[in-house]
């Protein structure tokens, strides 16, 4: 039996169905739970993977979008794959989207079940939520003019804020905070912001570093400037007619210079979004002088180590959320994964020209170095199905965390009313001329 827990108003009904064995509907059963930095097996992705990619069908459907899901409620998705809905009111949009949950859920058969899969446990819970997403992105946005206020940024220390959808606070990170700032804060914001001490924040690092020259140009290869300043790509977008290189904003200056893809020149440094809180960089691409041409591709560098070409491709983009298990792969440390353990981020690099950046936040897996220098740009990815979220950003010095830039933010900024900006993800490869 499966119990489909629903609460309302701090009440608990209890929904039991029937079942066989797998999943097949929206939502999928838990999972067993894990350690928060160990590596999920093959099922355990799988199943995280449709329940959120199901769930972002889901508010799409019923809300139009997620940025105007967030003024309903929270999502949160569990270790062991369960789920949790938090609204702020159950109005009749709400009921909407509960009712074909719970269609769904009476509907389906089961086919397939893991061995980690427990037989009776919740699948989706649902909670009065006091503060949606917006709340607290609102509530982030009065914490960050307070420490301006105070002129906390101009300490030269890193600072990040982030928001925990599951405790419904607001967290401020931050290394050796004077216990009057402190005081100062937590008088003037209200009792759901947070402030902890992280000693990783203490020397973070924004970091700049496969070589060839590629044919067909993608995610995860190195491009470099004119002084061998060098970083990671995180795949091709397009606007219109025109094809850009998708980086790390702070790999580049946006001054139309010469970038290099192996040694040859692939384009010009066209724009960084850095000033208005997005580390992302477009680079140009151009016709060139390779014999062959080039070509804009959706194919990413996941695990080609021993093969003559790409072996992935980007299936489309994302939003990330939070808890979600992601991949990112750079040129200097190649594939890691680990947890968005904060999907929605503001953080302050110290002695950083560029101020407030809008990120999310990820734990690397337990025992793994998550990023080095020249992983900047890396294209950031669910492993199963190789979605894109975002482009890495930088890491704590340790390895421990990492950054990433999300893509919904990229395309929230590149695009324009009648003119959409999107990473490309069609199968055809368009040569550039």
């Amino acid at each position: 039996m499966i119990h489909f827990v629903h609460r309302k108003d701090k009440k608990m009904k209890k929904h039991t169905i029937t079942a066989l064995l797998f999943f097949l509907g929206i939502l999928l059963m838990p999972l067993a739970a894990q350690a928060e930095s160990s590596s999920p097996t093959k099922d355990e992705l799988f199943f995280r993977s449709q329940n959120q990619d199901n769930v972002e069908q889901l508010i799409q459907e019923v809300f139009g979008s997620y940025d105007a899901f967030k003024n309903y409620g929270t999502v949160y998705f569990a270790d062991d794959g369960t789920i949790t809905l938090g609204f702020t009111e159950r109005n009749e949009k709400v009921k909407t989207f509960e009712n074909k949950v719970n269609d769904l859920l009476r509907e389906t058969t089961l086919a397939y079940r893991p061995s980690l899969m427990k037989e009776t446990a919740p699948i989706v819970h649902y909670k009065r939520a006091t503060y949606s997403t917006s709340d607290l992105e609102h509530v982030e946005e009065q914490l960050w003019s307070k420490m301006r206020q105070l002129g906390l940024p101009e300490q030269n220390k890193t600072m990040m804020t982030s928001i925990d959808t599951e405790h419904e606070k607001v967290i401020l990170e931050v290394h050796n905070m004077s216990s009057i700032d402190k005081e100062k804060l937590t008088q003037a914001l209200p009792s759901i912001v947070e402030i902890q001490e992280n000693a990783d924040l203490s020397s973070p690092h924004i970091q700049l570093s496969r070589e060839r020259d590629w044919t067909k140009l993608g995610g995860g290869i190195r491009v470099h400037d004119s002084e061998g300043n060098y970083c990671t790509t995180a795949g091709v977008a397009k606007k219109g007619n025109r094809y850009f290189l998708l980086t790390a904003g702070h790999c580049l200056n946006g001054d139309k210079s010469v970038v290099y893809q192996g040694s040859t020149v692939v384009g010009h440094d066209h724009s960084t979004a850095n000033y208005t809180g997005i580390d992302v960089g477009l680079i140009s691409l151009d016709a060139n002088t390779l014999a062959s041409g080039r070509y804009a591709t959706r194919l990413f560098y996941e695990h080609a180590e021993d093969k003559s070409d790409y072996d992935s491709f980007i299936t489309g983009y994302a939003p990330v959320y939070q808890n979600a298990y992601v991949c990112k792969s750079g040129i200097t440390t190649g594939v890691t994964c680990g947890y968005v353990t904060k999907s929605s981020t503001t953080v302050n690099f110290a002695n950083d020209r560029y101020g407030e950046l809008k990120t999310a936040f990820i734990r690397g897996e337990k025992g793994s170095f998550y990023s080095r220098g020249g992983d900047s740009g890396a294209i950031t990815y669910d492993p199963v199905t190789h979605k894109l979220y975002g482009i890495h950003v930088g890491g704590v010095a340790n390895g421990t965390y990492g950054w990433m830039t999300k893509i919904t933010d990229v395309i929230d900024h590149y695009s324009s009313p009648n003119e959409p900006f999107l990473p490309y993800s069609n199968s055809q490869n368009i040569k550039l001329s």
